[in-house]
């Protein structure tokens, strides 16, 4: 042989092993990926602490801040180490999804640096983006290798159908959860928790609505069938795709049957008639991309690509369409066509008093709460924390840069779903190999849910996760690889392996999502935005001429993404890692020392927050951290008959609550806590004999009542409240202090008699008597220590 050419023929052997080398790391890192994102579907978890006794956790304990924020560094990690294996191309579309992360991204540092409470705000928008952007690296990653797509694929189905089996186990569940919540209800009230406490008003709400929605691993049914309705229509795509293969098609036609009916327990009607839009948009699309494309010829394919932009671009109106048909509804009748959407009514209307705020900067991820509260309608029940619509959220919560980014992401990923549908499928691998890949994301998903969860407990509730978990999403994934793979080989045979059927599922589960999102919040949510960024990667072609984002040389785009994901990691890792794991070690710390020294946690939020010293570290972005210690010491208060020790930790309350209210005064939670235990406060010294104590704390009550109207106007309790605080600081009020007071009764009842007769959420005859008390005390000038309601 000629030397040259055997050099040449060992350079070519040579090149061929590394860039095989490099296709099994990146596989690797890929499945690791989609092991994390699948994992974070089947996890409830939230940037806020929910501290409540209401229900007894046995078996697990749920997500941290913490932990999301470790999950959130290692979605950064593996998608910067999978941009650096697969970069992307140096074309128009890699440079507009580049700004489109940068303009997301100052939009979140921007809203940030005005939220206040700039924690969530930093957490929670850190996940967006980390999300999107492992979006965009697994969808490189498909893009080049069919098997990760197939794996993508598995992972969003078997998640689906993970999420479904749960529904059906809670709705078996539900009569039984609910006989047990009945009773430690009557007990927590017994025991001195308010009835009108909003987290023990959603929790029975929520029980009491198990009979007709499921709630799954999540807290609202909704985000469920949000999750579900990604699998579902997709899976419809993968079922049309399969029908060549009778038995890969039958099976997954079950598969869509049982998320389907996932759906259905949820309750959820937006995400069922999202589902019918979905499925309607894959049958265009499909009707419109068959029509050209018997025989696959190349001419025809321009004409195809042709149809189904123009179907897109149809939608698109359409998707526009509606949005401009529920505000002239709601123009000219005033009210929306059903009660679901005249509730979000409330929240839009809400949302566009803030946004006229905040038009430029928004208010910060997860911030809507406050700003809520202060513009919200008489008329409305609710506290919530989302507007429920993603735009919305978008433009109020990020500002106009990330509104701008989600348009332009959106569309790209529309795009990346239909660009090729029209050309031949790359050569598939053999469906062998299963066992490997499949139980890598098996492993990682499972530990992660697992650890996440903090571990179980309990051996019953040990068996029954191996069954609702384990098994289901083992064996889901396991059977959609082995159809998705028997359907491709036999499409192959006969269409040249095309997948444009699976193509338009993705189009249309995308579709469907959007239409969701315009009634709800589940794709903000960690486990949405997961889900989601699986769905992309499914919707990533992986069609001849994919494997140009390997041969592409590194240039300046695949440079500038990999730095700005690693420059994020470090961001992620040194603020909100280490602000969370501040927060874990000062709630670790008060646990222990809340039963039996209570000064000296407050002691310790102190000192933490003037020098950082005596071992505690607060993070002062973190409201939230010490609204849950407050939270620990006011329920061992509830549970302490002894009158000292009770005041010890009222007081003790009470400076942790000062200090978080230092952080952040805007928190109408954290001033209705600080009133609510200056009122209990008021009422130990009355009990202990104490008049004038008890006087004197009544009057500070009264001061914070009338700022939790200021940031509250529309709760009648704060006005109910603020009245009962001000007589109780009175000694026969006088004229103008009598008037006063019966204002605020008046208000109460005003803003009560507004709202839906029967609803849970409105005064109670109890507190109906009290105000009647205070007023005929204030008729008959009878002084407040005789007349105490």
């Amino acid at each position: 042989m000629n030397p040259r050419s055997a050099a040449a023929e060992t350079g070519r052997a040579a090149a061929s092993a590394s860039r095989s080398r490099g296709e099994v790391r990146a596989a690797i890192v890929a499945a690791a990926l989609i092991g994390v994102l699948a994992a974070r579907a089947l996890l409830g978890e939230g940037y806020e602490r929910v501290h409540s006794s209401f229900v007894d956790v046995a078996a697990t304990s749920a997500p941290t801040p913490l932990s999301a924020a470790l999950l959130d560094a290692l979605l950064l990690l593996l998608s910067a180490i999978l941009l650096l294996l697969r970069p992307p191309p140096q074309t128009l579309v890699a440079v507009a999804a580049v700004g489109a992360f940068c303009l997301m991204g100052a939009g979140v540092l921007v809203s940030i640096g005005v939220a206040a409470e700039k924690r969530l705000a930093a957490l929670a928008g850190a996940n967006l983006w980390s999300s999107a952007v492992a979006a965009g690296a697994l969808g490189l990653a498909a893009a080049r290798d069919p098997r990760v797509r197939r794996l993508a694929l598995a992972a969003l189905l078997a998640a689906g159908a993970t999420i479904a089996a749960k529904c059906a186990w809670q709705r078996a569940d539900a009569p039984a959860v609910r006989e047990a919540w009945d009773a430690r209800r009557t007990e927590l009230i017994a025991n001195g928790a308010g009835a009108d406490d909003p987290l023990l008003v959603n929790m029975d709400r929520r029980v009491r609505s198990m009979q007709s929605e499921a709630f799954a691993f999540h807290p609202h049914p909704n985000v469920n069938a949000m999750l579900m309705l990604m699998a579902l229509v997709t899976t419809v795509g993968a079922a049309l795709d399969a029908r060549r293969s009778p038995a890969s098609a039958l099976l997954l036609a079950i598969l869509a049957s049982g998320i389907s009916a996932g759906v259905w327990l949820t309750g959820s009607q937006g995400a069922m008639a999202s589902a019918v839009g979905g499925i309607m948009l894959l049958a265009v699309i499909g009707i419109a991309m068959q029509r050209d494309a018997r025989g696959v010829s190349e001419p025809a394919q321009p004409a195809q690509a042709f149809a189904v932009r123009r179907v897109l671009l149809s939608a698109g109106v359409g998707y526009a369409g509606l949005i401009a048909l529920g505000l002239a509804w709601v123009t000219l009748t005033g009210r929306l066509p059903h009660p679901s959407l005249e509730f979000r009514w409330h929240y839009w209307t809400a949302a566009a008093a803030i946004w006229a705020k905040a038009a430029l900067t928004g208010v910060g991820r997860l911030n809507f709460a406050d700003p809520f509260l202060l513009f919200r309608s008489e008329a409305c029940v609710e506290e919530v924390r989302d507007p429920h619509n993603l735009w919305v959220t978008l433009a109020v919560e990020c500002g106009p840069l990330a509104l701008a980014a989600g348009v332009v992401l959106i569309a790209l990923v529309m795009r990346a779903a239909t660009a090729s549908i029209s050309k031949p499928e790359r050569e598939l691998p053999e469906v062998g190999g299963v066992i490997g890949p499949i139980a890598a994301v098996v492993v990682v998903s499972l530990a992660i849910a697992h650890g996440c969860a903090g571990g179980l407990v309990a051996p019953a509730a040990a068996a029954w996760w191996l069954i609702e978990v384990v098994a289901t999403f083992a064996l889901s994934m396991w059977l959609v690889w082995w159809a998705v793979g028997q359907a491709s080989g036999e499409s192959s045979k006969h269409t040249g392996g095309r997948s444009a059927w699976l193509a338009a599922g993705c189009a249309g589960a995308i579709g469907a999502v959007l239409l969701h999102g315009l009634v709800d919040f589940g794709l903000t949510t960690p486990a949405g935005a997961a889900m989601f960024a699986l769905l992309v990667a499914v919707a990533t072609s992986g069609k001849s001429g994919a494997g140009a984002v390997s041969q592409s040389r590194r240039g300046w785009v695949g440079a500038a993404g990999a730095a700005g994901v690693a420059l994020a990691l470090v961001g992620q890792v040194v603020s909100n890692v280490g602000g969370a794991a501040r927060s874990e070690a000062l709630l670790t710390r008060a646990a222990l020392l809340a039963a039996r020294a209570p000064g000296e946690v407050a002691d310790g939020v102190e000192r933490g927050a003037a020098d950082h010293s005596d071992g505690v570290t607060i993070d002062q972005w973190d409201a939230d951290a010490l609204r849950s210690v407050a939270a620990v010491l006011l329920e061992l208060r509830s549970e302490d008959r002894h009158f000292a020790a009770a005041a010890d930790r009222l007081h003790a309350a009470l400076r942790v609550l000062r200090a978080a209210e230092a952080i952040n005064p805007r928190s109408a939670a954290t001033v209705r806590r600080i009133a609510r235990a200056l009122d209990a406060l008021a009422e130990l010294r009355r009990q202990g004999g104490s008049s004038d104590a008890a006087r004197a704390a009544a009057v500070e009550a009264s001061r914070v009542w009338r700022r939790v109207i200021a940031l509250s106007p529309s709760d009648p309790r704060a006005y109910l409240a603020c009245a009962a605080a001000a007589w109780r600081a009175s000694d026969g009020p006088d004229v103008s202090g009598a008037v006063e007071i019966r204002g605020w009764l008046r208000r109460a009842r005003e803003i009560d008699a507004k709202r839906p007769s029967g609803d849970s959420v409105r005064l109670t005859p109890a507190e109906l008597k009290r105000a009647e008390m205070i007023e005929d005390a204030l008729e008959n000038g009878a002084k407040s220590d005789q007349v105490v309601p």
